[in-house]
């Protein structure tokens, strides 16, 4: 990623679910569940770093959490049993629900049903825990591939569209770029680091990452970046604004962490093309 200030998405994703399920539990249930909630969360951190960038399996390790957390809601000797717990019950369901609720994958809820009472009476599961993680393996790789392959189409198709619209400059059949603020003073050449503000999204508008966060401009080695990024980058004018269109070839392509074969879209605007060493370390250090 830019020197590594744009944090992905697989990192953003799973703190923030864990997050919303803090807060929907502090709100129910005040501070009683404080160390509880502690636990909870140090034991979703283990199975975080255990199991990483997949989606299938970041909603799986929600499920998981809801549900090692509901033994303690239902106990009769807790000071929350005078609450009304079928209403919450009922909203742990449709958080799950919400939860499972991914494009490439056809969940079988009544068999998810099931397998919580089957596991609530102490029933066998029909795959052991080896066995499941196999299988998640597989759909993962498949649901990979077939969005590695959409996303490639998607990107390749919305480039050639793009061309066509006026204002367009492309670089190449993989870069183009669209100036939406003419700048006004020195260039950034190849071997500038120059203080830019960027926000880079993905094809259907998501946000992965912006320098308007910290409200501070980075300071950015062009060698340092992704191919798109840096071509696109050379030749702007201080006090420039342009949005680059990168397709995944010159992106990050199947690695990293945003979805596989992604096509970028950086807003960037020159701050100052050519800084000094001493402001280049001040950023740096900042």
């Amino acid at each position: 990623m830019i020197k590594q200030t744009i944090r992905p998405l697989s990192k953003l994703h799973l703190p923030a679910k864990i997050a919303f399920f803090g807060i929907f539990t502090v709100k129910f249930f005040g501070h009683v569940f404080t160390h509880a909630l502690k636990i909870l969360r140090q034991i979703c951190t283990k199975i975080a770093n255990f199991i990483k960038q997949s989606e299938f399996r970041k909603r799986s390790i929600l499920l998981s959490t809801l549900l090692l957390f509901a033994p303690v809601l239902h106990s009769e000797e807790s000071p929350l049993a005078n609450l009304d717990i079928e209403k919450i019950s009922e909203t742990l369901g449709h958080l799950i629900v919400k939860q499972l609720d991914h494009p490439g994958i056809n969940f079988n809820f009544d068999k998810i049903v099931q397998g919580i009472k089957d596991e609530k009476a102490g029933k066998p599961a029909p795959l052991s825990e080896d066995e499941y993680e196999q299988a998640v393996a597989l759909i993962q790789e498949k649901i990979f591939h077939e969005t590695a392959e959409q996303n490639l189409s998607d990107a390749t198709s919305f480039l050639e569209k793009n061309a066509k619209i006026e204002g367009i400059t492309s670089l190449s059949d993989k870069l183009q770029y669209q100036i939406s603020e003419k700048g006004n003073g020195e260039k950034v050449g190849p071997e500038s680091e120059p203080l830019i503000h960027y926000t880079g999204k993905l094809l259907d508008g998501t946000v992965f990452a912006s320098s308007h966060e910290s409200g501070d401009p980075i300071s950015l080695p062009i060698k340092q970046t992704i191919p798109g990024f840096s071509e696109g980058l050379v030749g702007m004018v201080q006090g420039e604004k342009r949005t680059l269109y990168i397709h995944p070839e010159l992106a990050y392509g199947v690695s990293g962490h945003l979805p596989p074969n992604s096509l970028l879209i950086f807003e960037v605007e020159v701050v100052e093309a050519n800084p000094t060493t001493e402001k280049i370390a001040e950023k740096g250090s900042s």
